[in-house]
């Protein structure tokens, strides 16, 4: 069973979308869905410390890109300071984000670690993307939760529904 630990419905234009509630070394679910950003760009994660997003960098992503047209593309990031979610999202009803993210080990002294899954329509190629991956922060400590922000420019969360559920054993 699940148990809702933070929610974020943007309603009105934001630079970042916080949720903090990680407070045990349960397992945790984020879901994501209709977000859409005020101008085309990359959505980005970091974990949080105290309520603020983890800058560092010592993230390593690895993910696998399926495209609607049958092609394919991976990419393999090491020692970055954001988790790189999408390519280019942006800001009409066939532009949006949906995800599904398993977060690990926040609170214990194991690396804290996200595999996700998302879809997206990438701009910048003009295709459909179904994203699958994961990302590990190299850091031992404890993390409570997750931060979002706009990758380039002054782009804003236009809107969008972030939740963090405990998933309960």
């Amino acid at each position: 069973s699940l148990t809702q630990v933070s929610k974020v419905i943007v309603g009105s234009p934001q630079s970042t979308v916080i949720l903090t509630g990680i407070n045990d070394d349960s397992d945790y679910l984020l879901t994501v869905n209709n977000v859409f950003l005020s101008s085309a760009t990359d959505v980005k994660m970091r974990f949080t410390e105290g309520g603020s997003g983890d800058s560092s960098s010592n993230y390593f992503t690895r993910y696998y890109v399926a495209y609607h047209d049958s092609s394919n593309g991976s990419s393999i990031t090491s020692s970055s300071n954001n988790i790189d979610l999408s390519q280019a999202i942006g800001t009409t009803y066939n532009n949006g984000l949906a995800m599904m993210c398993y977060l690990y080990g926040f609170q214990g002294s194991r690396h804290s670690t996200a595999v996700f899954h998302n879809s997206h329509r990438n701009l910048s190629l003009g295709r459909f993307s179904s994203i699958k991956g994961g990302a590990m922060l190299n850091e031992t400590g404890a993390k409570d939760g997750v931060y979002f922000y706009c990758g380039g420019g002054s782009a804003n969360f236009s809107s969008g529904t972030f939740v963090l559920y405990r998933i309960n054993s």
